[in-house]
């Protein structure tokens, strides 16, 4: 993330990552959502100076190719696994022509080529939650890097990070914390991980 510019937030859900992201930097970030719901705790819990909250769709015409409303750098986390592929590229499609020139795109998504898919189908079985009818767009590597291509991104980056810190949680919170950033830093196990990380560039 650049240290200061424009930011948006789709799918910010109750804004907790523009929230946290917001204590480290001075990004002006905007956090866009379809529920009503979310956006009014986002806005109760984490609006500032730096930190604002909308219940907007991504294709309301702020967001066209031909408005201004153009920004530094975008950010999807967790979002286009729940929604149908040829949607998400849309989305991506749109991300791309809302970014000012060199501005940067970033997407979060599990990896089904990871142990991400056996984890999946154990949650649904003893959990409380079940993805099995919420994550319906299943990335890995190539996918997603094919995708931000065909959505025109110029230069594209996909890698994995979080493998083995999740499960050291249970043990030892610090101890997940050092792991978590030993994996994320050095490449170990980068490979492997169970979710993506996908860098393009407008």
């Amino acid at each position: 993330m650049p240290p200061n510019g424009r930011h948006l937030d789709i799918g910010c859900g109750p804004g907790t990552f523009i929230g946290t992201l917001n204590q480290s930097h001075n990004l002006q970030s905007l956090g866009i959502d379809f529920s009503n719901q979310q956006i009014d705790f986002a806005k109760n819990t984490y609006s500032s100076s730096k930190a604002n909250f909308q219940c907007i769709d991504f294709f309301d015409p702020f967001f066209s190719k031909e408005s201004k409303n153009k920004f530094d750098i975008i950010t999807f986390v967790e979002v286009i696994e729940h929604i149908e592929r040829a949607q998400a590229l849309k989305m991506l499609e749109r991300a791309k022509s809302s970014l000012k020139t060199d501005g940067k795109l970033i997407v979060t998504t599990p990896n089904y080529h990871s142990g991400w898919g056996a984890l999946e189908k154990v949650v649904n079985m003893v959990g409380e939650v079940t993805y099995e009818d919420q994550h319906i767009n299943k990335y890995h590597f190539s996918s997603l890097e094919k995708d931000l291509i065909g959505a025109g991104f110029r230069s594209v980056k996909v890698s994995s990070f979080l493998s083995v810190s999740p499960f050291v949680a249970a043990l030892s919170w610090n101890t997940s914390e050092r792991m978590a950033r030993r994996e994320l830093y050095s490449g170990i196990l980068r490979p492997c991980g169970f979710l993506l990380i996908g860098e393009a560039w407008a």
